[in-house]
């Protein structure tokens, strides 16, 4: 596990071993997050999270809820324990295997009370919120698109009033399911605050590029007797140029992958028929066809094997499976 999470670029990792072939479990972080997780238990992590900016900590239980109903009990009451038991504001994320009202579910059978008792008690006794997100309705699906589609919202992220207060801007993005069975979700603690300026970026990878150096050769041309004047006009004419030059050789990938990415979103949005069901399939394997051709573009033309470990704010690299999302 250990290797895996290096080549995705995390540092360290904790883990809860398979059993047979299911619940095994991961949590990954980086070098630059201050984290010490405090409790290992049967699909659950327990951790302290260190906000700089906020100058405090919070706690984060990421968890992964039994999909058995004789499991079922045992699990919410140990959570409900332990965040009655929290000294800090609280976090809850996770796939969680239970839905909150029949708005979170499509196809199958009809939701029952019982379908729903164990996450609204959960929110009544904590007094948790399900915090705000956007993307896709579901995060969930059996993948049975020749017939018998169900979709639900499975994965969400609860937190405690006091959290919410420190972090009024936070959100969860639910991105499309595609390699999955379920949906990678993103909470970001400043998700709905305003983007404002987003300032250009020059990745390593374009040096790499011939036409890349061509480009800021014949950008890089004011020349004058005030030096620091030209430095400046030199930066500006490389920037404007660089930006022309990237959409024209990596926007018209990045387009299709955004278009299908829409799209999927949609289809995924609606209720279910033969056809979205064949479509959502279909589009499925184009994207895996264009997120392989873009690794292998930056490959050859990288040369290194910083793809394993490059900036993971990169549009391509940000998720397995994403509606791309900007974080400058």
């Amino acid at each position: 596990m250990v290797k895996i999470a290096n080549s995705l670029g995390f540092i360290r990792v904790e883990s809860i071993p398979a059993i047979n072939l299911a619940g095994a479990f991961c949590l990954m972080w980086k070098w630059d997050v201050r984290l010490n997780v405090v409790n290992v238990f049967n699909g659950m992590f327990e951790a302290l999270v260190w906000d700089d900016q906020e100058s405090k900590w919070w706690n984060l239980f990421s968890v992964y809820g039994p999909p058995y109903e004789h499991e079922r009990g045992s699990f919410w009451n140990k959570l409900n324990s332990l965040v009655d038991n929290c000294v800090e504001p609280w976090v809850v994320i996770g796939d969680l295997n239970c839905i909150a009202n029949g708005e979170e579910k499509q196809g199958g059978r009809r939701v029952t009370q019982g379908d729903l008792r164990w996450l609204n008690d959960f929110l009544d006794n904590s007094g948790g919120v399900d915090l705000r997100c956007t993307g896709c309705k579901f995060t969930w699906h059996n993948k049975r698109f020749n017939g018998g589609l169900i979709r639900e919202r499975l994965d969400r992220a609860i937190a405690a009033t006091d959290w919410v207060n420190s972090y009024p801007n936070a959100g969860v993005l639910n991105f499309p399911i595609s390699v999955s069975d379920h949906a990678p979700i993103l909470l970001d603690s400043s998700m709905f605050r305003s983007k404002g300026f987003i300032p250009f970026r020059f990745y390593e990878a374009w040096s790499k590029i011939d036409s890349c150096k061509e480009t800021i050769e014949d950008a890089w041309c004011s020349v004058g007797s005030d030096s620091t004047k030209n430095l400046l006009q030199n930066l500006d004419n490389t920037r404007r140029s660089l930006q022309s030059w990237k959409k024209k050789h990596f926007n018209d990938l990045e387009s299709i992958i955004t278009s299908l990415e829409k799209r999927l979103q949609w289809i995924q949005c609606q209720s279910s028929s033969v056809d979205l069901c064949m479509e959502e399939r279909e589009i499925q394997l184009r994207l895996e066809e264009a997120w392989k051709k873009k690794e292998e573009v930056w490959r050859q033309k990288s040369r290194e094997v910083w793809l394993k470990l490059g900036d993971r704010n990169s549009k391509f690299f940000h998720a397995a499976a994403t509606i791309r999302r900007r974080r400058n």
